[in-house]
């Protein structure tokens, strides 16, 4: 993902999650029955900061954009965090945000892998 320390992954089914995450220690892949998107955030034993986030695969196709810019927001404060930013510059804050939508919503619509 470029030059920032992490790494990102998306699932739209539980099978797909159990398979993506058998090696951390995160057992829900959604935050409640009614989520329509769940981010997860970890530091993997390696260090690399890594972010999964799991779609709910009944999400309305016109509410898609808004939920992926949602859930990439909580990707670029999963970042920070990691990074030690209180506050980034606002350019390398929209440019990561369009980076994490743009990708996230051509995984999800060109057959839901990135």
């Amino acid at each position: 993902m470029g030059s920032w320390p992490v790494m990102v992954g998306f699932t739209d089914s539980k099978k797909a999650f159990a398979k993506l995450i058998k090696d951390i220690d995160c057992n829900d892949w959604m935050a409640t029955d009614t989520a329509m998107a769940t981010t997860h955030g970890f530091v993997d034993d390696s260090g690399t900061n890594a972010f999964i986030v799991t779609y709910n695969p009944d999400i309305p196709h016109d509410s898609l954009p808004a939920i992926i810019a949602h859930e990439a927001w909580h990707i670029v404060e999963g970042i920070y965090e990691y990074l030690g930013e209180d506050k980034a510059g606002s350019e390398a804050t929209a440019y990561l945000i369009q980076y994490l939508v743009e990708s996230m919503y051509k995984g999800l619509v060109n057959g839901r892998t990135a």
